[in-house]
């Protein structure tokens, strides 16, 4: 993982932003803590060019004291809004081998949001904590409404997973502690749910995302009851069976229910989600390819088949990369809010 501290410069960073002193907080909490877990922070500074008086040599220009770099940090100049203009600092990251990106700074509807776009275009996973950037009245819509226009309904789910702030320390911590750092490998086992529920719980980040995982089928936010009592419905209704893919000291990475329609042959994948923390290692594909040789081997299907949102396009993509291909797609098939939803249904064979 690699922190992105974008345009935090003396000439914008004053309080005309929205939720100035607690976006300081957070931006200097979230420095501090990856500074102290060695997750390199790389600072951007926007140069609008010379005479602009946002340009090298001006005051203005200069990071702003709260989010100063420090003695051995990179910091890179850009000349337009998404980071990746930088070819050196695209090239640093690419040769890196870097697969996780946290943004945070200046301005949330310019060049926060072309960088998160630039970010997952490129395939990387998009980490964005609330409250972490900000930006300022325009002549469209007022600073809060701008803010929560990209971090409530823009992002999430489409080009970020939008955490907060203490699950992004929560993420930098572990990324020193190494509690789930490089899982070899996996294995299929069923879900317990006095073992294995509280790891689970809080890998669903908001609601947003909790509607695209689970189609509001399970109550949000989860708790052990309701969850139970989900896990039994469709025990009942379907046949399912919750499984857990596990890493080498058997803590769970990945969650999907399984069940098999004895008629046509065909197998269906649910609820399937991966320990946001353990994003960018390809586990999502890996447990998928347990699945179908579950599947296939053990229970007999012909076919798997699953249903993702259009709009959940990291899920989709990770589907396509198990060997899932689009069989259908139901335009308009759920309503989230002031949003409607396609539903796509994948599916792959058994191959003979």
């Amino acid at each position: 993982m690699t922190v992105l501290a974008v345009d935090i410069q003396k000439g914008i960073t004053d309080e005309r932003l929205h939720e100035f002193d607690s976006f300081i907080r957070n931006v200097a909490a979230i420095m501090d803590c990856a500074r102290q877990n060695g997750v390199e922070v790389i600072h951007f500074q926007h140069d609008d060019g010379p005479g602009s008086g946002f340009s090298a040599g001006d005051a203005d220009f200069e990071i702003a004291t709260q989010a100063k770099a420090l003695p051995g940090e990179k910091v890179f100049t850009k000349t337009m809004n998404s980071c990746f203009g930088n070819r050196d600092f695209a090239r640093y990251l690419e040769e890196k081998g870097e697969n996780s990106l946290m943004i945070i700074g200046l301005q949330t509807n310019f060049c926060i949001d072309a960088t998160v776009k630039s970010a997952f275009e490129r395939g990387y996973r998009v980490i964005v904590p609330q409250g972490a950037n900000s930006t300022f009245d325009n002549d469209y819509m007022d600073k809060k409404t701008t803010y929560s226009y990209y971090n409530e309904m823009m992002w999430p789910g489409r080009f970020a997973d939008c955490i907060t702030t203490e699950q992004a320390l929560s993420l930098l911590n572990a990324a020193q502690a190494k509690i789930h750092a490089n899982v070899t490998s996996l294995r299929l086992r069923p879900f317990i749910l006095s073992r294995d529920f509280d790891e689970i719980r809080n890998w669903i980040t908001d609601e947003r995302t909790h509607a695209l995982w689970s189609a509001n089928r399970i109550k949000y936010p989860l708790d052990k009851s309701s969850f139970a009592d989900a896990m039994a419905e469709l025990a009942e209704q379907c046949g399912d069976s919750p499984f857990v893919a596990t890493d080498e000291n058997d803590k769970p990475a990945g969650f999907f229910c399984y069940s098999l329609n004895h008629e046509s042959g065909e197998g269906m994948l649910k609820f399937i989600m991966v320990n946001p923390t353990l994003r960018g290692q390809g586990l999502g594909k890996k447990m998928l390819r347990l699945a179908l040789k579950y599947a296939f081997e053990i229970s007999g299907a012909k076919a798997v088949h699953l249903n993702v949102f259009s709009q959940n396009v990291n899920a989709k993509r990770c589907y396509e990369g198990a060997g899932f291909a689009e069989r259908n797609t139901s335009p308009g098939a759920f309503r989230y809010k002031d949003e409607s939803w396609d539903r796509c249904n994948m599916i792959v064979h058994k191959a003979y």
